[in-house]
């Protein structure tokens, strides 16, 4: 009986002190949210937690533990998710266990996973893991340096991808008998790939008056120049360096030094020159043509040594001048004067009009000129002049009885006289 008083006592006492235990105040932290409850102490943390409504996953875990007694030092509950990260690595995969809240880049880190300089992680490495199940990818980066007519570039790739990939994305294009090292089907996995393009060229080489055709594969202009048996002598020169990588359809010229004298502007100058015609030569002496410049040269004349090449400037301008118009002359004829007598009806003057010409200079001196237009400004008038044709009779005896008129049928007025005489005689008489 005494025993079962004691117990009695001892189960009332406890339930005294759970009941009056003390109270003190708890932040919890869970996940990225921090919440301030009021805690009984001497409460389990997973009791805590289900009565602030607060679940807890299968895999989660607290600080202090889940079956821990709240003590009254304790100020803060930490809740730590659980997560599982799928990663995957330039095509490999791994499952990583985790909390929510860390960086995808501590994960990585702790799951030794090293990330270079250049690699890119999506999710960002930044980012803080949010979600229960998380997929991430690595995609690995490594240089590659096409090396193509010389010319070397880098370029950062996907490991992985093969070297034809890399071409495809860089719009480089292989012909049909390029040639590349290492293979197109070559996969990316070193930090560094070297690559070598081989270009095939088919060029022509213009030496004098002969071409010469050579084929070649990563050839350079002397490999060609080798190849095609040509020696330069000592004032010849290609008009490509001789380290210059060959172009399919590329057109070597190989040129002598010459002299030429030139005449233009004035001045009289010999001039060493490699060019090949005419217009080369015009082009590297920077002579610039106008519309109506001529030359004693053709544009495609092959430059000679010695040769004579003068250019002239030629201008044409459009000039007016006045010039006097001459008059003209009439005669007519009167028998009321003496014969070798005369008189001006009407004095002639001159007319004027006024003349555009075309005219033509050379080096500034005036070379020909041609009328484009005459407009008559003032007409010419017409000089009368009247000749006497009357002469005296002869002294014969005989006398005039009559005379008579007979007109021109034109309407003139003129005509002439049929004169009769005493004697029987009739003669005739202009007017």
């Amino acid at each position: 009986m005494k025993k079962k008083i004691l117990l009695l006592t001892i189960a009332a006492l406890a339930l005294l002190l759970t009941t009056c235990a003390k109270k003190v105040t708890i932040a919890i932290t869970d996940f990225n949210v921090t919440t301030e409850i009021e805690a009984k102490v001497g409460q389990t943390i997973e009791q805590i937690l289900s009565e602030a409504q607060i679940e807890l996953g299968e895999k989660d875990e607290t600080v202090p533990g889940r079956d821990e007694k709240l003590a009254e030092e304790t100020t803060e509950i930490v809740i730590h998710r659980y997560a599982k990260l799928t990663v995957n690595d330039n095509g490999e995969e791994t499952e990583i266990e985790t909390w929510k809240g860390e960086t995808i880049a501590d994960v990585l880190k702790g799951a030794g996973i090293t990330l270079g300089d250049k690699d890119m992680v999506i999710p960002a490495a930044e980012e803080k893991v949010a979600a229960d199940q998380m997929e991430v990818v690595i995609q690995r980066y490594a240089a590659v340096a096409i090396t193509d007519l010389g010319e070397k570039k880098e370029y950062d790739k996907i490991k992985g991808l093969t070297i034809q990939e890399v071409l495809d994305q860089e719009n480089i294009t292989l012909g049909e008998k390029d040639e590349i090292e290492p293979a197109a089907d070559t996969v990316l996995s070193e930090d560094m790939t070297e690559v070598q393009i081989r270009r095939y060229a088919k060029v022509t080489i213009k030496h004098e008056d002969e071409e010469t055709q050579v084929e070649l594969v990563g050839g350079t202009v002397e490999d060609a120049l080798k190849e095609a048996g040509i020696e330069l002598g000592e004032k010849e020169e290609a008009d490509e360096a001789p380290d210059t990588f060959l172009v399919d359809g590329m057109v070597i010229t190989i040129s002598r030094e010459k002299t030429v004298k030139l005449k233009v502007d004035g001045k009289s100058t010999e001039v060493t020159t490699k060019a090949v015609f005419v217009s080369d030569f015009l082009e590297e002496q920077k002579i610039t043509l106008g519309p109506d410049d001529e030359m004693n040269k053709k544009l495609d004349d092959r430059i000679k040594d010695g040769m004579k090449l003068t250019v002239y400037r030629v201008e044409y301008k459009e000039e007016k001048e006045t010039e006097t118009i001459d008059y003209g002359t009439i005669e007519q004829y009167s028998d009321s004067m003496d014969l070798g007598t005369s008189t001006i009806e009407q004095y002639g003057s001159e007319g004027e009009k006024e003349v555009t010409y075309k005219v033509k200079y050379v080096d500034g001196k005036e070379d020909s000129r041609e009328v484009i237009k005459e407009e008559v400004t003032k007409e010419p008038v017409d000089e009368i002049i009247t000749y006497g044709t009357y002469e005296a009779p002869a002294s014969s005896g005989r006398t005039e009885t009559g005379r008579t008129a007979v007109y021109d049928c034109d309407g003139s007025g003129h005509g002439y006289y049929e004169i009769y005489y005493s004697d029987g005689s009739v003669e005739y008489e202009t007017f």
